[in-house]
């Protein structure tokens, strides 16, 4: 589970695909030198994430606790949202828009649905499969919703930034528009908790827990991916990566590494 520690954090672990060191934060506005110019014609942001943190337990079958995954989710938007408008920019929206919109739908789960799943013992919780969670707004439109999931799977598959080479997502300007705002921020945070006893030989390794990671590891991984797109051209004007493994994730530690990855946003 994504456990409390005794200020309140969470531990959170992630195992990603293609795993990678992010790159040079000293560098990121000289990746993105036109995101300034941007930031002067539209200053007002749309933040939308999607959450895909799993638990190892015991058996084959690995758990996802929806509500703690939607809290982090609310909580780590929450901080995007200050930032942002400390910076000067207009927060329009913000929402956590699935719990697992891209992981594999043919794989079970035991799921936390409820308070009362939380008391429960890991093999009496009910089967699942993803996604665990669709906001409303995504949820009642299913061509959008096919569209976003598009921009996700297409985000996650993008190289990394290398300076005169510009990122395209067509499906990005169908969600645009949908929104009002000029610039939409998406938060990808996703990845495994596995605990100490199963890092020593207890965990067996599960399949792929998306469509586009690789979801078999054998200790704990973070993966928080932050990515700004100009929904009027599909064009992805900001992109940043950061990829920690080991040691026990605390919320603490998630925002302090997303805390980080914002200063650099001019």
């Amino acid at each position: 589970m994504i456990k409390k520690h005794t200020r309140c954090g969470y531990i959170l672990s992630l195992c990603v695909a293609a795993w990678a060191t992010s790159g040079c934060h000293a560098s990121r506005l000289n990746l993105f030198p036109e995101f300034i110019d941007l930031k002067k014609n539209t200053s007002t942001v749309t933040l939308m994430a999607d959450m895909m943190i799993v638990d190892a337990i015991r058996d084959d079958t690995n758990k996802m606790n929806v509500i703690e995954n939607k809290e982090l989710g609310d909580l780590l938007l929450g901080l995007c949202a200050d930032s942002l408008q400390n910076k000067g920019f207009t927060v329009e929206r913000s929402m956590v828009t699935s719990i697992g919109l891209l992981m594999n739908r043919n794989i079970p789960y035991r799921v936390v649905q409820t308070v009362a799943d939380q008391a429960t013992h890991d093999e009496d919780l009910p089967i699942g499969a993803a996604p665990f969670y669709v906001h409303e707004a995504v949820e009642q439109d299913t061509l959008f919703r096919q569209h976003l999931a598009s921009v996700y799977t297409a985000l996650l598959n993008s190289p990394q930034k290398q300076e005169g080479v510009s990122t395209i997502i067509p499906d990005a300007i169908h969600v645009g528009e949908k929104f009002t705002s000029g610039m939409l921020m998406i938060i990808l945070l996703g990845g495994t908790n596995v605990s100490v006893t199963k890092t020593l030989g207890e965990y067996a390794p599960s399949p792929s827990i998306t469509q586009g990671f690789v979801g078999v590891q054998h200790d704990t991984r973070l993966s928080i991916l932050i990515y700004i797109i100009n929904p009027k051209t599909g064009e992805v004007v900001w992109d940043d990566r950061v990829y920690k493994n080991g040691g026990l994730i605390f919320q603490d530690r998630v925002f302090s590494v997303v805390n980080d990855m914002l200063k650099d946003l001019p």
